[in-house]
């Protein structure tokens, strides 16, 4: 979202993510969105203008948490809370080995899926 609304990309994998995503939902879960961008209206616009490359809509998200200062695992302890459940019902997936350090160490019963990496890691994940 740094690079603005048509600056973010969803290549292959985002969509093929996207797809494992809805397909969840479609069977009950929760789909929640943490972020730690600048702004928060570019997180929301991407998904609402965007929709023409997205299979994400702003309105699959149950909760969404932004805040450029805040640890993503201080984010998910809010939407938990705001959801009423535990972090445990959680699986935080992230492209960035240090976010997934942060919330595995802050987070432990929380379920984490470090993104990418080659291979079938998202067929891994679940």
């Amino acid at each position: 979202g740094e690079v603005g609304v048509e600056g973010v990309e969803f290549g292959v994998l985002h969509l093929e993510l996207h797809d494992r995503l809805l397909e969840l939902k479609s069977r009950g879960v929760m789909l929640c969105l943490c972020s730690r961008n600048q702004d928060s209206t570019i997180v929301e616009a991407v998904f609402k203008q965007r929709s023409h490359d997205s299979r994400l809509s702003w309105g699959d998200f149950v909760a969404c948490h932004v805040t450029p200062d805040g640890s993503k695992a201080t984010g998910m302890q809010q939407m938990a809370a705001a959801l009423n459940i535990h972090t445990d019902s959680f699986v935080f997936i992230d492209d960035n080995a240090a976010e997934c350090h942060s919330v595995r160490s802050t987070l432990s019963s929380t379920c984490v899926v470090l993104a990418g990496g080659g291979g079938d890691w998202l067929g891994r994940a679940w």
